[in-house]
């Protein structure tokens, strides 16, 4: 993984993630989002954090000399997974400001970034006609119905994503535009879901150590 820094305060901080990814032990420590109750810090198994990246590797192509943008804190499991992505298919990461616009001054083409619904609508608001063909994977909090139709108006390739700490990143996607968009969720690979008497999602993901997850988040489920 090459490292290219648009905000030189970040350099310390990737550093030290970096070496806690490299280190001896098996696990990382996070702090849970709260999907599942009361936010705490956890102990994330290294191994399962590998297998999250991989997925989403695979699923959109990602591979050697790709430039991916992080555009989230590393104390977020966001920003944590796009720094693994990045090591795991060697591509070239984009240290960019936390702020509400980060690619504000990237010239740079992207191919793929994970942004929350303020920076894509403040990049969006800011009248840039870069980066429309980069691919984004927008999370961390719910889109309204017009932060939604600008997404899909701007971008070629975004996906809301679902998903928390406790299952190291997102379970589901959601294709906001093209051919294949979708208002439904649709679990990624490994994935099942069911719902308790609460109408409450329960995860089914194995793979991640999540067996039986059960949420606090309302769903309707049209399937599993």
């Amino acid at each position: 993984m090459e490292l290219v820094y648009h905000d030189l305060s970040r350099i310390e901080e990737i550093k030290s993630f970096i070496q806690e990814w490299e280190n001896s032990s098996d696990y990382i420590q996070c702090n849970t989002s709260g999907s599942t109750g009361t936010p705490k810090p956890i102990n994330l198994a290294k191994k399962l954090i590998e297998h999250s990246a991989e997925r989403t590797i695979k699923y959109f192509g990602l591979r050697s000399g790709m430039k991916a943008g992080l555009a989230l804190s590393t104390q977020t499991i966001g920003g944590k997974l796009m720094v693994i992505r990045a090591l795991l298919a060697h591509m070239e990461l984009h240290v960019l400001p936390i702020c509400k616009n980060p690619l504000e001054f990237v010239q740079t083409p992207l191919d793929f970034v994970a942004l929350v619904p303020i920076q894509a609508m403040e990049f969006i608001s800011s009248g840039s006609q870069n980066h429309r063909d980069t691919t984004v994977l927008i999370g961390g909090a719910p889109l309204s119905s017009p932060q939604h139709q600008a997404i899909q108006a701007y971008w070629n390739n975004a996906y809301q994503s679902y998903g928390m700490t406790e299952t190291a990143s997102h379970v589901a996607l959601r294709n906001l535009n093209g051919a294949d968009a979708n208002e439904l969720f649709s679990a990624v690979s490994d994935v099942t879901f069911s719902i308790d008497k609460r109408n409450c999602l329960v995860i089914h993901a194995p793979k991640l150590n999540a067996q039986n997850l059960v949420t606090n988040d309302v769903v309707e489920l049209r399937d599993n």
